[in-house]
């Protein structure tokens, strides 16, 4: 009766133990070879690394939907806002020009129905309709806060002394169920200032979405936000996992894109409306110099000067293919940024992704709307 090998013990590889009669150094049969790892999932790899880069989970369990173009994004702005019944948060320059004013007055009419309107602002610009709106807003009882107040509302912004905080990320929140996240440089692409792309995100990532607008408020703001039930529980709203860091620290933000290029391994695609700084220049030349086709799509508008040309010489002759984005309103948007076909990063500047989705056929859609793109 033939013997029966050995148990293994949990602890010792499979493919390094020892049978008996399967070489050793007393039978002069040399031992097998260990078996290779099996290849490990691009997605499930940019997950594992998103989670180590930003050094918290990802939320899990998010719809997001890309709006593509300036009109679909004020008619999701104009749904949203008139769908509120507890809060509207708006942060940043997000509007688009043409729906400033209509915006102003749907924000009044919700405001008067009961729901709370907190206005973060970074100037008279905000709602792309100039001081007169926001004093419009101010006299109808919205809340407003931000570095530069319009007259009749000083008591409402941030004090002198205090340092202006960095210009922040654009987004709308209503009724802490629903978010529409600006993306990309100056709150997207196209014209100088003309909001053309965002995010429209519900499921769990809502929560951390709220918490950055209320850290945001308190931080230029003396007065607290208006009471309002800003963290209603939430449902699974679709399959998308997010990664979301601070607004306050880009370091995270950079360290997510440097790692999620160190292990890239088809594509990259990346618009940029000035030359990325050095080390994130070394690491996109780094995966070109590694076999990984990487596409510098440059936005209408890029710097000239002759500095930015020999940077983006220096890109093309390590690899790195270079191209011109037409001009126009439905332009990709600086800081936009694919890897991989499943890796999505959104910045509201040229360098930080402050928001990663990881999810394959919204890569493969913006993919097929920066493809079109390339002049």
């Amino acid at each position: 009766m033939p013997s029966t090998p050995p148990r293994l013990p949990i602890s010792e590889p499979r493919a390094l133990a020892r049978w008996p009669g399967s070489g050793t150094a007393d039978d002069g049969i040399a031992p097998p070879s260990p078996a290779p790892a099996p290849p490990v999932p691009i997605e499930r790899a940019h997950a594992h690394q998103l989670v180590e880069s930003l050094g918290r989970p990802l939320s899990a369990g998010n719809r997001v939907e890309p709006l593509l173009g300036a009109s679909r994004l004020a008619e999701a702005l104009q749904r949203a806002i008139d769908g509120a019944v507890n809060h509207i948060n708006l942060c940043g320059d997000l509007v688009p020009a043409a729906a400033g004013e209509q915006l102003a007055e749907r924000l009044v009419g919700r405001l008067r129905a009961g729901v709370k309107v907190n206005l973060c602002c970074e100037g008279h610009g905000s709602l792309a309709a100039g001081a007169a709106a926001l004093e419009q807003l101010a006299a109808a009882g919205v809340s407003l806060c931000g570095p530069a107040p319009p007259r009749g509302v000083l008591h409402a912004w941030v004090p002198w002394w205090r340092p202006t905080a960095a210009k922040a990320a654009p987004m709308l929140i209503v009724d802490g169920r629903r978010a529409i996240v600006g993306a990309g440089a100056d709150g997207g692409g196209g014209t100088a200032g003309e909001a053309n792309f965002a995010l429209a995100i519900e499921g769990p990532a809502l929560q951390r979405l709220q918490r950055r607008f209320l850290r945001e408020w308190l931080h230029r703001s003396r007065q607290p936000v208006q009471p309002a039930r800003y963290f209603p529980p939430l449902l699974v709203a679709g399959t998308q996992r997010l990664g979301i860091t601070d607004g306050g620290d880009a370091a995270p933000a950079l360290r997510a894109l440097h790692d999620a290029l160190g292990i890239a391994c088809v594509g990259v695609n990346l618009v940029a409306a000035t030359p990325p700084g050095r080390r994130l220049r070394l690491a996109l030349a780094s995966a070109a110099e590694h076999g990984v086709v990487v596409n510098i799509l440059r936005s209408g508008l890029a710097d000239a000067t002759a500095t930015a040309s020999r940077c983006w010489t220096a890109l093309e002759d390590r690899g790195v293919r270079v191209h011109a984005l037409r001009e126009g309103d439905d332009a990709p948007p600086p800081g936009l940024c694919t890897i991989d076909g499943v890796w999505s990063g959104f910045a509201a500047s040229d360098s930080a992704p402050g928001l990663v989705v990881l999810d394959r056929p919204l890569a493969r859609r913006l993919e097929q709307w920066l493809r079109p793109g390339q002049a």
